[in-house]
């Protein structure tokens, strides 16, 4: 018996189709295992894709229109001026060009205009210091101050420098431990750098006052006291001078003028006050724009 030719093509392709349902799929043979997580890819992380994802930008502020400068623009302007000298200052003569050298010399160098290295502690920063440039004492002409303290505390210094046009070179008008308070009436009070006396809370000085003759400061007397509270008896043995302390405040003062440490003659507060008054009186401090010792200062000379 004959088989026509469709009957065995419709055979044919029946078991074909019975044989294909018997072999696994392509993604049936993968081990669920071995499938990467959605949130993983090749290795990178959803933290890692954050991390290294590009925060958003934000826009940059539309700028203000000319002339219309804000308040704080105008505060931090005012700052800026309130730092710089006075109008005038910059490159007005050699003594400018003079101070800046000898404030580069001491910045860099540590050394002073009369060759003195005070030495440098090399813990502190060099801005610390301070310095400025003003007429100090009312002669006409600007003097340099300069406030070094970034030193060990006996090579702490303060100093009024001078322009001598006839040499072009600097001469210390006064040099003093750097605790100084100038007076508009030329005196100047010099706080000493050590209270290893019997003085207590109060703290000895030194007053100077301007001579404009030879253009220096000149000591005018050295202050020290007694507090009984600190002890009755002295380093010599002597004993608290009551009859001396009218006031009954247990403190006695000693004002040695001459420049020789004597204390020979204790004082109570009033003889005090009468002498301080003669020294100083009615002056009032001078405020001094001291600027930080540094390049950018320096070079505003």
């Amino acid at each position: 018996m004959k088989i026509k030719k469709p009957a065995i093509m419709l055979a044919c392709l029946f078991f074909s189709q019975l044989t294909a349902c018997a072999q696994p799929s392509s993604f049936e043979s993968i081990p669920h295992e071995s499938i990467p997580a959605v949130t993983e890819t090749a290795g990178v992380t959803a933290a890692s894709l954050a991390e290294e994802s590009p925060a958003a930008e934000t826009p940059a502020p539309a700028a203000p229109e000319k002339g219309a400068a804000s308040e704080t623009e105008e505060k931090q302007t005012e700052q800026a001026e309130a730092t710089d000298f006075p109008e005038g200052d910059g490159q007005e003569g050699p003594e400018m060009a003079a101070y800046a050298a000898a404030l580069e010399e001491i910045y860099t160098n540590h050394t002073f205009p009369d060759g003195k290295d005070f030495g440098f502690d090399g813990f502190h920063d060099m801005s610390e210091n301070k310095f400025a440039v003003y007429d100090i004492d009312s002669d006409g002409k600007k003097e340099l101050i300069v406030l070094y303290t970034t030193t060990y505390m006996a090579g702490m210094t303060g100093t009024v420098y001078a322009y001598d046009s006839s040499s072009g070179t600097l001469r210390a008008e006064l040099q003093e431990f750097p605790s100084l308070t100038f007076y508009d009436n030329g005196a100047v009070v010099a706080e000493w750098s050590h209270n290893q006396g019997m003085a207590g809370d109060f703290w000895p000085y030194t007053v100077y006052s301007y001579n404009s003759g030879t253009d220096t400061y000149e000591q005018t007397a050295m202050v020290d006291a007694w507090d009984k509270s600190v002890g009755e008896k002295d380093y010599e043995g002597n004993s608290f001078p009551d009859d001396i302390d009218a006031d009954g405040d247990g403190l006695v003062y000693y004002i040695m003028p001459g420049g020789t440490y004597e204390k020979n003659t204790p004082v109570d507060f009033e003889e005090y006050t009468k002498w301080r008054e003669s020294s100083i009186g009615q002056a009032q401090p001078l405020e001094i724009p001291y600027l930080e010792l540094t390049e950018e200062n320096i070079q505003k000379l």
